[in-house]
């Protein structure tokens, strides 16, 4: 059987909708796996800090991530637990987790 991820646009319509004026704000996504969400998000967002504990997904993310998106994302494979952002004082205006938990 053949898994379809959102087919509808479901889930990227509700975020768009959930968060106002989304290119003015700072993310943090955690969990975020093979950059299967961040890619769908990524251009509307400012900047983004996109974070998974499996190297090997964050691999896969780097190596899909569109040119045009890498001035304003960064893959770490790092826990939340051990993320510090850089500079140390950055803030983040939202946080993402999807499928995390």
């Amino acid at each position: 059987m053949t898994v379809r991820l959102d087919p509808e646009q479901n889930e990227i319509g509700a975020l768009l909708r959930l968060v106002p004026a989304w290119e003015a704000k700072r993310t943090l996504e955690i969990g975020c796996g093979d950059g299967r969400l961040t890619f769908r998000y990524a251009a509307h967002a400012a900047q983004i800090e996109a974070i998974d504990p499996d190297e090997d997904d964050i691999a896969a993310a780097r190596r899909a991530a569109p040119a045009q998106l890498a001035d304003r994302v960064r893959f770490h494979a790092i826990g939340v637990e051990a993320f510090e952002p850089d500079p140390p004082s950055a803030r983040f205006d939202i946080a993402l987790l999807s499928w995390s938990l």
